[in-house]
C-alpha cells in the first residue's frame, strides 16, 4: 500500500537522529578550546605583530569544528569552519571574516607531523591561493604558518604561535 506520495510503508524510513560524527574529525581535537596567538604578519610593510584569540568548539553534533578568531582591539573577527569530507577522504575548511575575506581549503590529512590546508581565498578584492601549515608542538601549543602562492612560489604570509589559555 502507498500513501499520496507514492512511498510504500516498507520504503518509509523512521528518523533515528543524525549519524555519528566522523571519527577522522578527532584528528582536529588539538584546535578545541581557547588559545592566545601571537600573529606575525609579514605581508604588510612594515611587518606587524599582534595578539589574536582562537576559540574552537564542536558544532552540529560534532560534525564540524567552528573557530572564532578575534583581536582584543576589536579591529577584526573571523570564523573558520573545519569538517571531514567522506567523498574526498580529507579535511575541508571554510573561512570568512568581517573585512570581506572568505575562502575554502582542503587537507589530505597529517603528513610528517604537518596538517596542511591549501585552497583559494578572496582577500582585499584579490583571488589568492593560500596554505596553512599546522604543527602541534605539544597539547597546549600549536603553530600555524600561512603562505600565499606568488609567481609559482610559496611566500610566507605570517605565523601564528598559539598557546592554550
Amino acid at each position: 500500500m502507498t500513501d499520496d506520495t507514492g512511498i510504500t510503508e516498507a520504503e518509509k524510513v523512521t528518523p533515528s537522529g543524525p549519524p555519528p560524527a566522523p571519527e577522522q574529525l578527532h584528528q582536529l581535537d588539538f584546535l578545541l578550546g581557547r588559545f592566545e596567538c601571537v600573529f606575525n604578519n609579514v605581508v604588510v610593510d612594515p611587518p606587524t605583530t599582534v595578539v589574536t584569540y582562537w576559540e574552537t568548539r564542536k558544532t552540529l553534533n560534532g560534525h564540524y569544528y567552528e573557530m572564532d578568531i578575534t583581536m582584543p582591539t576589536g579591529q577584526f573577527s573571523a570564523r573558520w569552519i573545519f569538517g571531514w569530507n567522506d567523498v574526498e577522504a580529507g579535511f575541508l575548511s571554510y573561512y570568512y571574516d568581517d573585512i570581506g575575506s572568505q575562502g575554502t581549503s582542503i587537507a589530505p590529512g597529517w603528513q610528517d607531523g604537518h596538517l596542511v590546508f591549501t585552497g583559494q581565498s578572496n582577500y582585499f578584492g584579490h583571488r589568492i591561493t593560500n596554505r596553512d601549515d599546522f604543527v602541534i608542538v605539544d597539547e597546549n601549543h600549536v603553530l600555524d604558518t600561512s603562505y600565499v602562492l606568488e609567481d609559482g612560489e610559496w611566500e610566507l604570509a605570517g605565523t601564528y604561535d598559539c598557546r592554550r589559555i
